[in-house]
């Protein structure tokens, strides 16, 4: 732009022209606007004035065309006058009433005293009204005022009209030298300028490609992005079909659902055993995963039995999934395993009351954690655990709310 302009400095003095040409054609078009606004406003003003003479001129000739008195019956008897009322010896033709001596003839409101007596408004205060020719007078002197008001108004107006005309003769005249000191400066640079602008439209192909190019990378970028995240979603489906392989070998390798069960309820059974279930006879788990002892569900056996029952039942299921590798997470939790077990004031009598049916608990899981579970976690939950197996407690609460650790879930103090 520098460039440009110090090449084109040799054009000063017309491009000084062409600013001159557009002043005076911008004063010029202010004046216009200025007297058009100016005769829009005055010529209502005149219409105005124009109608209040035609107003004034009615009035004046009213007086001269039409007489207000037009009595022609008489208004007691309402019998036809047969002649009209005229003034007859200084009094009334109507009324015989006694007339001003200056007046010569009757119209409506001409005589303002009857039989010599005037009205008063006010004592010492009287009424003089205004007599027909002091009434013409007056709208005849209006009349003249507002002619001449509005032959003043229209000479103006006239003459605003002529010097409007002769405003936009110039106004065309200072938009054709505007118009043609703007066609000599594009002569003069023309030259000088092309090159300058044969650049400009160089540098603003080239930016336009440019920014072509950008949105092209951008929308790829974008297509990348995409593909990423779809190829992150593949591979995340890929290792899931994996599992699911995985899993469905481990399944098939596993055996079928009659062998399966055997093996729970040989398990089962032997659980059983080691938990020193008094008279044990025939335990077995049935095809639909119900468990049986001394031939009976383990619903209808005693709140002791069926403690010992869930147990050996659960531990069963848990023992030969993890043998086996199957879809298991590995740990079992147990709680309160002493449940209806021990020796209870209430419980005594029944043949479940017994303290080694609770070692038989403890040492079945821990032989099998340490044999075929290793690696697997069963977690007890008990109140009063047997002493020989106080080295494997990790955590003891104090069931009081006041010193912790008071419980396993340690906001339910209700």
């Amino acid at each position: 732009m520098r460039r440009a302009r110090s090449a084109t400095d040799f054009a000063a003095d017309v491009r000084q022209r062409h600013a001159d040409a557009a002043a005076v054609s911008r004063r010029r078009a202010s004046l216009v606007r200025d007297r058009d606004t100016l005769l829009r406003r005055l010529v209502p003003l005149r219409a105005q004035y124009a109608e209040d003479v035609r107003k004034l001129t009615l009035l004046a000739e009213a007086h001269e065309l039409f007489d207000p008195l037009r009595v022609t019956v008489c208004p007691a008897c309402l019998t036809h006058l047969v002649n009209v009322p005229e003034v007859e010896n200084g009094h009334c033709g109507l009324c015989d009433s006694p007339l001003p001596g200056d007046l010569t003839s009757l119209s409506l409101g001409s005589a303002s005293e009857t039989n010599g007596e005037r009205e008063t408004t006010a004592p010492g205060e009287e009424i003089a009204p205004a007599s027909p020719g002091e009434s013409r007078l007056e709208v005849a002197a209006e009349l003249r005022s507002t002619q001449a008001r509005l032959k003043e108004l229209a000479n103006y107006v006239d003459s605003l009209d002529v010097s409007l005309v002769q405003l936009r003769e110039q106004l065309r005249r200072a938009e054709e030298a505007e118009r043609q000191a703007a066609e000599e400066l594009d002569r003069v640079t023309t030259v000088t300028v092309n090159p300058f602008l044969a650049e400009r439209d160089a540098l603003t192909q080239r930016r336009q490609s440019l920014l072509a190019q950008a949105e092209e990378a951008e929308a790829g970028l974008r297509l990348l992005g995409g593909v990423e995240r779809r190829a992150a979603v593949v591979e995340l489906h890929e290792r899931n079909l994996r599992a699911a392989r995985d899993q469905l070998g481990a399944l098939s390798t596993m055996g079928d659902r009659q062998e399966i069960i055997s093996a729970i309820s040989q398990r089962f059974a032997s659980i059983l055993a080691d938990f020193r279930y008094p008279k044990l006879e025939r335990p077995y788990v049935a095809d639909d995963l119900v468990p049986h002892v001394r031939e009976a569900r383990y619903t209808e056996a005693s709140s002791g039995a069926r403690t010992l029952i869930s147990l050996a039942w659960i531990l069963s299921l848990f023992e030969i999934a993890w043998e086996r590798g199957a879809s298991h997470p590995g740990f079992l939790m147990i709680d309160s395993p002493q449940k209806n077990l021990g020796s209870h004031p209430e419980a005594a009598g029944d043949e479940f009351a017994d303290v080694g049916i609770v070692r038989g608990i403890y040492s079945h899981i821990t032989e099998w954690l340490g044999a075929s579970g290793a690696g697997a976690q069963v977690i007890l939950v008990d109140n009063a655990p047997p002493e020989s197996f106080d080295d494997r407690v990790v955590i003891r609460f104090t069931r009081d709310p006041q010193h912790e650790p008071y419980g396993l879930i340690a906001d339910e103090v209700g």
